[in-house]
């Protein structure tokens, strides 16, 4: 006869202690934990209760009229895995993420556009995968382009970031509402 332990259902390593670095581990039934010495005291986490980060535009920054340019997110709203990098958002583990960002600006005259594009891939070789883009139909008010998709990160270390494009030299809305990028682990995929 076999006895089951229920005050340990999925045996786990030890805690992370020591080292640097996000470290990993899929369980019998393929759910992926993830632990790092200094985070959570290095317990392990269901990962997809965790791996999830918002960062955000918080400083001033204008579009540059007709051309594409990296909008780094220098804030961050919910981080307590360090996922966000100053300009994006990392994949700590590969699997499916749900990605969600939007740009948004103040305008001043109608038919101004936004074009945000959300690029994926290691540091240096990133790939563009999604693009949206709105127009301002009044001469005022704060216009905003955004949306959610999912990806299939293949290798740890690749990541999101925003780039964007505009009519004219508009100021970003910043703060968390306005213009952010969002990352959530959804599982293996």
């Amino acid at each position: 006869m076999t006895l089951l332990n229920y005050t340990d259902p999925i045996p786990l390593p030890a805690p992370v202690t020591s080292g640097s670095g996000i470290q990993s581990y899929t369980d019998p039934l393929g759910d992926v934990w993830v632990a790092q010495n200094g985070i959570a005291g290095g317990a392990w986490k269901r990962a997809r209760d965790v791996l999830h980060c918002r960062a955000y535009r918080n400083a001033a920054l204008n579009l540059n009229s007709g051309t594409l340019m990296q909008v780094p997110m220098d804030a961050v709203y919910r981080d307590a895995w360090n996922m966000s990098d100053g300009t994006g958002i990392n994949f700590l583990v590969t699997g499916a993420f749900l990605i969600a960002g939007q740009a948004a600006f103040a305008a001043t005259a109608a038919a101004q556009f936004i074009l945000p594009r959300f690029y994926v891939g290691q540091p240096g070789a990133e790939q563009q995968i999604a693009v949206c883009q709105n127009y301002s139909a009044t001469t005022s008010g704060t216009i905003s382009a955004g949306l959610a998709f999912n990806h299939v990160a293949t290798a740890a270390g690749s990541h999101v970031l925003m780039q964007a494009t505009g009519s004219g030299t508009q100021a970003f809305a910043t703060g968390v509402l306005w213009t952010y990028l969002s990352v959530s682990y959804l599982g293996t995929g």
